[in-house]
């Protein structure tokens, strides 16, 4: 008999009524599968939450935590509409498996072009930039921090091997300033957190926006803007590192970077 790890390593002929077509990626909460929307008659994304128990270095958590990881989600459905960030479709409470239908992106992630020998052109990536900042303050307007913006939840949609468009997804950390239910605080990447998030404390739009300008940093320089598995203190090196941030960017975009960075920590751009 299949153990529940090897089970959830399977590809499932169907979840719901979408016929699944392939396994498109993992995490340490959830799978992502390729799948067809008969009915509709589009392709879609579907992320499936993995229980405690079923993950594949055999962790076994607080089913709580998981469970508002999709509900924050499932909260969502039908209410993003913006050209750079992906649509919820749908959101199942399956006991066994219960998963989101979102809108499915063909492509990669911005993660493939974080390294030195596949940096993008500048101008592409200021206009990464513009179309993330745009659809972060959509987003805002919403009443929602994203709070997990990295390269691997910006989906970078290809036509052939250009880079043509990117999408904002993965809101399961999300912030929902509006919300009477009990949310899961001090979540994100340590790579790109902002020092608020660092600290436990109140985050706003500007935690997002620094992020993004970690990313962007990312990308223009081929490595993060904080190394963490280096420093065990990210929040003091962030707090007095100043406008050194933008130092070996080309100068505008050292400029666009440092700013939203020097606006989170207090730390003026020279």
């Amino acid at each position: 008999m299949p153990s529940d790890t090897e089970r959830y390593r399977q590809l499932p002929r169907q979840i719901g009524k979408y016929r699944v077509l392939a396994r498109l990626g993992e995490g340490a909460t959830s799978e992502v599968f390729h799948a067809r929307d008969d009915f509709h008659g589009r392709d879609v994304a579907i992320k499936c939450v993995r229980p405690p128990g079923s993950i594949a270095d055999g962790s076994t958590g607080d089913s709580h935590f998981y469970e508002r990881f999709f509900a924050a989600e499932a909260a969502l459905v039908g209410r993003l509409e913006h050209p750079n960030v992906v649509q919820i479709f749908d959101a199942v409470a399956d006991i066994k498996r219960p998963h989101l239908v979102m809108e499915y992106v063909p492509g990669t992630t911005l993660k493939d072009f974080c390294r030195a020998d596949a940096l993008l052109p500048l101008e592409q990536i200021v206009e990464i930039g513009f179309k993330c900042a745009m659809a972060l303050g959509y987003v805002a307007r919403l009443g929602l921090i994203h709070r997990d913006v990295k390269p691997a939840n910006l989906l970078a949609l290809m036509d052939g091997d250009k880079l043509v468009d990117v999408k904002i997804t993965d809101f399961g950390s999300v912030l929902q300033l509006d919300a009477e239910r009990t949310q899961v605080h001090r979540v994100g990447s340590l790579a790109y957190m902002s020092p608020e998030q660092l600290d436990g404390g109140t985050v706003d739009a500007r935690a997002d926006m620094y992020s993004l300008a970690a990313v962007l940093y990312h990308l223009i320089a081929g490595r993060p803007l904080f190394d963490w598995t280096h420093n065990a203190a990210p929040h003091d090196w962030l707090m007095n590192c100043g406008g050194a941030i933008g130092h070996g960017l080309p100068c505008a975009a050292g400029a666009a970077v440092a700013a939203p960075v020097a606006l989170a920590t207090g730390n003026p751009v020279p």
